[in-house]
């Protein structure tokens, strides 16, 4: 099998692809391996999960803001589901990323041990962090502390603000939790050192500032194998640029009958791959 470097030049057809040169088995097996790492390691699937969950939260809380008349029960659900989801979606990628980083290091790593203790202490100086780390707990094996909304109108102040504004608040109550038998030490605390409900959006915004900083270390633990795969891709991209690389079997390319052939594609992986400084 002849594996070939092509490429498809800015504003022509993209079926059309001209060949560049042939790649050995050697390197198309570096490629594969590369573009296999990258595609799971430049994106981190569980880590966008978490974000897509707090977009998806977002979301059902502005199409319940949306609604300046009474709200049917709809609605108000779908906020609490979005809830619960990104609250299961947040223990997914951090069992996931220490699962990941145990088979690829070994649980006695240092690699292991820094995201050990990235997380602790992400958990002892947040908040926030903590109590969605119990809201998780809970949630998932004991029961769900309902949002509770209201709706109150205000005068406009703002520019651009209608005369008359409608504001959502949606908070938590403290009593469930507290009245868990098995809530942890530090979140206990911190529960009883206020009376007043939690707010969800800020629980939400500071637990998140908070996971991004977990985020920039898992990123600090991937970038040394990440950038030298990256590096493979980024050859291929150079010797080609301004155009588009595409790699792939075209052995069985015929014009004239129906044909078969293969292709290596990492497009997805482009964005990642330029903004990088040359390595090696």
């Amino acid at each position: 099998m002849a594996t070939s470097l092509l490429r498809s030049d800015p504003g022509s057809d993209p079926n059309k692809w001209a060949y560049v040169r042939d790649l050995d088995d050697a390197e198309v097996e570096v490629l594969r391996i590369a573009v296999e790492h990258c595609r799971k390691y430049a994106r981190r699937v569980p880590i966008q999960l978490v974000y897509a969950g707090r977009r998806s939260f977002d979301d059902a809380v502005a199409a319940l803001s949306s609604v300046s008349g009474l709200v049917g029960p709809t609605l108000a659900q779908n906020v609490e589901v979005a809830f619960v989801a990104f609250l299961l979606l947040w223990r997914l990628c951090l069992d996931h990323l220490r699962a990941d980083l145990t088979t690829r290091f070994g649980d006695t790593s240092d690699r292991f041990r820094d995201f050990e203790k990235a997380t602790n202490d992400c958990y002892d100086t947040s908040a926030s962090y903590r109590l969605i780390e119990g809201l998780r707990n809970f949630v998932q094996h004991v029961d769900m502390p309902g949002i509770h909304f209201t709706r109150s109108k205000r005068l406009g102040r703002l520019p651009g603000e209608p005369a008359v504004v409608s504001e959502l608040q949606m908070v938590l109550p403290r009593e469930a939790l507290l009245a868990w038998k098995k809530c942890p030490r530090l979140l206990r605390l911190d529960l009883q050192a206020d009376s007043s409900p939690i707010p969800v959006v800020g629980l939400l915004d500071e637990a998140m500032a908070a996971f991004q900083n977990l985020v920039n270390k898992v990123a600090e633990l991937d970038e040394p194998a990440l950038r030298q795969h990256l590096a493979v891709i980024r050859r291929l991209v150079d010797e080609v640029a301004p155009a588009q690389p595409i790699v792939g079997d075209i052995t069985n390319l015929h014009a004239d009958r129906p044909s078969t052939f293969s292709l290596i594609l990492f497009d997805d992986l482009l964005p990642f791959v330029r903004p990088m400084p040359r390595v090696g």
